[in-house]
């Protein structure tokens, strides 16, 4: 039986707008097999991706955010990753690859809900800080962000949302 990441990495869904995979316990090797089915470019058409309460962690993150780096959804729109267990490492290895550019199509990121700590906000803020070279920043479409309900101290983003005038819920 082929599993659901290898359908991915064939091209089973290469149109793929939507995928909500919300509440299906993931888990870090399952968010691993995901990213290694999209990093070659395998979902390069979808626009919403929901893979919030799904127990992923900082490995699984990484894996993720790898993939991401390597532009594997260029046009995504809506991330949601609310309520897993994302802490600093994973929240790191995201701002990493948000940095390249990739994910210039995001608009709405949701990320509440999980273990993320000051080191994880402090490094996100800084990736979409605005600088005088681009006043926009990274996520130059970003409208919406929520990092509420995580240990560490958002203030940091709350005022590079504020600078750049993107929603955000702390």
């Amino acid at each position: 039986m082929v599993s659901f990441s290898d359908a991915i990495a064939r091209g089973a869904l290469a149109k793929l707008k939507y995928l909500f995979l919300s509440a299906n316990q993931v888990g870090d090797e399952g968010i691993k097999a995901f990213a290694s089915a999209i990093a070659s470019g395998a979902l390069n058409q979808l626009t919403k991706l929901k893979l919030y309460n799904n127990r992923i962690s900082d490995s699984g993150m990484v894996s993720f955010s790898d993939a991401i780096a390597r532009g594997a959804l260029p046009h995504l729109e809506l991330l949601n990753l609310h309520s897993n267990r994302i802490g600093d490492a994973g929240l790191i290895s995201f701002a990493e690859a948000i940095r390249s550019g990739a994910l210039a199509s995001l608009r709405s990121l949701l990320l509440w809900g999980n273990k993320i700590g000051d080191a994880g906000m402090v490094a996100f803020a800084n990736a979409i800080k605005p600088t005088p070279e681009n006043p926009m920043g990274v996520l130059p479409k970003l409208e919406i962000l929520y990092v509420s309900s995580n240990p560490g101290n958002s203030a940091s983003v709350t005022e590079n949302c504020k600078a750049r005038k993107i929603q955000c819920y702390s």
